[in-house]
């Protein structure tokens, strides 16, 4: 069954302000997202089945999202399966020459306070004065013809998706591990949501597969 596993994913349509959006993350058992320290890559986090879903989740969406942190964590060979890639970075502090910039159509978003150059191959999404304004974003990607756009994190900018409600579905893999800390990043950073306005999913599909769970949810609206 996991061969063909999300071949064929099939989304509702996308809302007209914005992208439909989903969240794809691998965490431990503890609900920790990090395997090592905050600046290197979790490729070991999970498994190679892990990487393979994964894998076809970036391929059905017409974007790929991620912060600043994830951008400079990952590896410089790695290359999403999406055409299009956006970092979002004030600082601009990132390896442009990493082929998630090179291999398709990048950008960096920021609010327009930043002044951090670009290289020729990266457009800037500017939106918000003095901090990135997400709802603008998201209304401009879809007027640019995304329809759907995966998140992959970090915790602060999943964060951000869950408190303006933008988060569609969430894909999340439980690998067979502890890492424990209380620093330690978790799926989403940020401010806690109030009791009464937390996010509630309904299950999906659920797949365990040599110790792994893979989970797909879907916002109860």
């Amino acid at each position: 069954m996991i061969e063909s596993f999300y071949t064929d994913l099939e989304f509702p349509p996308a809302p007209p302000s914005r992208p439909f959006v989903y969240l794809n993350m691998v965490s431990t058992l503890d609900g920790k997202i990090l395997s090592g320290d905050r600046h290197e890559h979790v490729v070991d986090l999970g498994s190679k089945t892990d990487h393979m879903l994964m894998d076809r989740l970036e391929f059905a969406a017409d974007a790929v999202i991620l912060g600043g942190g994830s951008a400079r964590a990952n590896p410089p060979a790695w290359d999403p399966k999406s055409p299009i890639r956006i970092a979002v970075s004030e600082s601009g502090n990132l390896n442009y020459d990493a082929a998630f910039f090179r291999g398709g159509t990048s950008y960096v978003a920021s609010s327009k306070r930043s002044t951090a150059a670009l290289p020729d191959h990266v457009q800037r999404l500017a939106f918000g004065e003095e901090a990135l304004d997400l709802p603008a974003l998201l209304a401009h990607l879809r007027q640019i013809g995304i329809e759907r756009l995966h998140l992959m994190g970090g915790a602060e900018l999943n964060a951000e998706f869950f408190a303006i409600d933008a988060v569609d579905e969430f894909f999340l893999t439980l690998a067979p591990k502890v890492k424990s800390g209380r620093d330690v990043p978790t799926i989403s950073g940020g401010e806690p949501l109030p009791r009464a306005d937390l996010r509630k999913y309904d299950l999906i599909s659920c797949v365990p597969h040599d110790n792994e769970v893979f989970l797909r949810y879907r916002r109860a609206r």
